[in-house]
């Protein structure tokens, strides 16, 4: 078994089915975090404290 390919196949298929987690950013996005004004998310409910 192929792991590596078995990933990238899973991976392909929940962007093509536009699952919320694959969805690129686009720079605009990015910009506060630039600035130092971040958060991560790493639930669809909860941000993760910078401390």
């Amino acid at each position: 078994m192929d792991i590596a390919a078995c990933s990238r196949e899973g991976g392909a298929e929940e962007v093509a089915a536009g699952h919320k987690w694959t969805a690129p950013y686009d720079p605009a996005t990015f910009e506060p975090a630039r600035r130092g004004d971040w958060s991560l998310v790493l639930t669809p409910t909860i941000s993760v404290p910078r401390t």
